[in-house]
């Protein structure tokens, strides 16, 4: 990650070939899924004076960034907050048939993984909340009710992909009796 001297705080690695690929061309709309800081999108706008970009994102920190684009490239980009697994919605309900490209950067964010507040990082002291949206139960809650190990198991292997989702699961239920035991003593 570069740190940009403009308002956006980093530009994406590899954003030049990205861009090159996307074939960025005169009055055509482009789809940013992943807006993100809006490295992408200002890409774009940049690369070509006459195109548009819709971009979306599902996380409201980003629309402080989003505001700084929008200021700048008035009607040629705009933001929704939105999953891009609903993507065919959005574009429906933003009556658009046509795009004549889409960029897709997946993953979590630095700026996301810095933010202790965030709790997608362990390297950071703060709460265990791992929301995209900040809406809905935080992890913490999930673990809070989650109280069988094999059921726990399955998440960690399946979405962390790790292969000592078994030993990790028991260890976090064990915790859970121990504070449990730990507040009835008191």
């Amino acid at each position: 990650m570069k740190k940009n001297k403009n308002s956006l705080s980093h530009t994406p690695v590899l954003i030049n070939e990205a861009i090159n690929f996307l074939c960025v061309n005169k009055n055509c709309l482009y789809v940013d899924a992943t807006f993100g800081d809006g490295g992408h999108s200002k890409a774009i706008l940049e690369k070509n004076k006459a195109c548009k970009v819709i971009a979306i994102d599902r996380d409201p920190d980003v629309l402080d960034k989003s505001r700084i684009i929008e200021q700048k490239y008035k009607k040629r980009f705009k933001l929704i907050l939105g999953r891009i697994s609903n993507l065919e919605q959005i574009l429906n309900k933003e009556k658009i048939n046509k795009i004549n490209g889409i960029l897709f950067d997946l993953g979590v964010s630095t700026r996301q993984l810095r933010d202790p507040q965030r709790g997608f990082s362990f390297q950071r002291c703060g709460p265990l909340d791992m929301r995209m949206e900040k809406k809905g139960m935080t992890a913490a809650d999930f673990l809070h009710v989650q109280t069988k190990a094999d059921e726990l198991s399955k998440i960690i292997f399946s979405y962390g992909e790790e292969n000592k989702s078994r030993k990790i699961a028991k260890a976090i239920i064990e915790h859970k009796k121990k504070k449990k035991k730990k507040k009835k003593k008191k």
